[in-house]
């Protein structure tokens, strides 16, 4: 029996759902599922949070990242592109291919925003501690653990010194039953 490969598996998942509902996909909200988001709506979503994120540094008394950033599972880019209203570059980073090419589509600010598939290369293509700031939310809960500290690592070697790191794992997992 052959072994499965999961990052495989996860871009499957994710390209199915990018092929049939993608911003629900990102965000299942109840009431937005079947193609209720609007893309107005939903990318006011990720400027809340991205909002949210910024204040959250200044609360902290911490420099606002300004120069390189990274969303790291960014989908469709709803975050990437709040990131884009702040900072001077930012890479939105996906394993699906399907959901880059609909970020792509989306994006606002192609001057300062670009899109990566991960699906490949993972993020061995992008260079070392030159990211003032990594964000990653609600991306590493769907990741097999041991690929999720895989990706960790890549954060800390893409980090760029005093840069600021930003990510979301859940504090348990929940046993399913049938």
């Amino acid at each position: 029996m052959a072994m499965s490969d999961p990052l495989a598996e996860s871009q499957r998942y994710w390209d199915g759902f990018a092929a049939t509902d993608p911003l629900w996909a990102v965000l299942a909200f109840p009431d937005k599922s079947d193609g209720r988001w609007t893309v107005s709506e939903f990318m006011t979503t990720g400027e809340r949070e991205i909002a949210l994120l910024f204040h959250r540094f200044a609360e902290l008394q911490l420099p606002p990242p300004t120069g390189r950033g990274l969303d790291f599972g960014c989908g469709v880019g709803r975050l990437t592109q709040a990131v884009a209203r702040r900072m001077s570059r930012v890479v939105g980073a996906d394993i699906s291919p399907v959901m880059i090419d609909l970020a792509r589509t989306l994006n606002r600010y192609p001057d300062r925003v670009e899109y990566v598939c991960t699906a490949e290369a993972g993020l061995d293509l992008l260079p070392a501690r030159t990211f003032e700031c990594i964000y990653s939310n609600i991306v590493l809960q769907h990741v097999p653990s041991d690929i999720s500290v895989r990706y960790l690592d890549e954060f800390f070697r893409l980090l760029a010194p005093g840069g600021l790191l930003v990510f979301q794992l859940p504090s348990h997992t929940q046993a399913h039953v049938d």
